[in-house]
């Protein structure tokens, strides 16, 4: 199962690690302000739609997949009459 993860790295964090995990773009502007990322929602969505990248002075923008494991079925308990 492959589910899209969106990476943003600051290159100066303010406080703390500066990379930061989505499942969204949008959901990037829910925590930062478009003044800290440094391009609003529209034009970094059309520039990573491309080849997934984007940098400005102030950050890194990735999209990847994220890779797990695909799940087997659990086994059933044994009936034990």
């Amino acid at each position: 199962m492959n589910t899209k993860v969106v990476h943003l790295h600051f290159k100066q964090p303010d406080e703390g690690s500066g990379d930061y995990y989505f499942t969204s773009i949008a959901a990037i502007y829910d925590l930062f302000t478009r003044e800290q990322v440094g391009i609003t929602y529209m034009p970094l969505a059309r520039r990573l739609v491309p080849d997934g990248y984007y940098e400005n002075k102030l950050c890194t923008v990735r999209v990847a997949q994220l890779r797990s494991k695909a799940q087997r079925n659990k086994r059933q308990p044994k009936n034990r009459n």
